[in-house]
């Protein structure tokens, strides 16, 4: 499948992480998301029926990171993917990069990120990607 709709930069505050003050203080967190499907029909028809709407996949993303605090942000990421995954069925697979921005670390990093793709036929990338499914970016 080479049709995709990429969402980038969506930005929330959410009470996650593994210490106790990130979960009572909260963190900035940022997420890119592309999630794979047919267009065709789309582009022919013009109707947002046969697409997916991104503002309500944004919308569900956002209401996750603001919701019920975790604290892994791998548990996060597998929260938001499976249920953009369960309330919009057109998507086939979704590529997912959850950053935690300015985490309370040694170095002062930009951001820890985590990179994850799923598919609801295998755990393979649509693309040329060499993806083992979970990455962790610093």
């Amino acid at each position: 499948m080479n049709n995709s709709i990429t969402i980038e930069g969506l930005e929330f505050t959410g009470m996650h992480g593994w210490y106790e003050h990130e979960r009572q203080y909260g963190c900035q967190f940022s997420v890119d998301l592309t999630f794979w499907l047919d267009l065709s029909a789309a582009g022919q028809s013009d109707k947002l029926g046969d697409s997916v709407d991104y503002a309500a996949v944004a919308g569900l993303v956002f209401k996750i990171g603001q919701g019920e605090s975790h604290r892994l942000i791998e548990h996060l990421a597998e929260r938001i993917i499976q249920s953009v995954l369960d309330q919009f069925p057109r998507i086939e697979a979704i590529d997912l990069t959850l950053r935690k921005l300015h985490p309370p670390m040694a170095g002062a990093p930009k951001a820890v990120a985590l990179r994850i793709h799923r598919s609801r036929e295998s755990d393979q990338p649509p693309c040329s990607q060499d993806n083992e499914g979970v990455s962790i970016i610093a």
